[in-house]
């Protein structure tokens, strides 16, 4: 029974784990999308600058 508590722990973490490293990536995912699109914001204001 201790041990399979144990490796019931172990599982619980693992998905605690799994589970913030998701939401990282998410986040991570989320800034780089941002800087996308303020990336095309920038560079439509500069094709317009050159349009006159």
């Amino acid at each position: 029974l201790a041990d399979e508590a144990a490796a019931q722990a172990i599982d619980d973490d693992a998905a605690q784990v799994a589970v913030a490293n998701r939401a990282a990536a998410e986040a991570v995912a989320q800034d780089l999308t941002s800087m996308m699109a303020a990336d095309d914001a920038a560079a439509r204001v500069v094709a317009e600058d050159a349009a006159g």
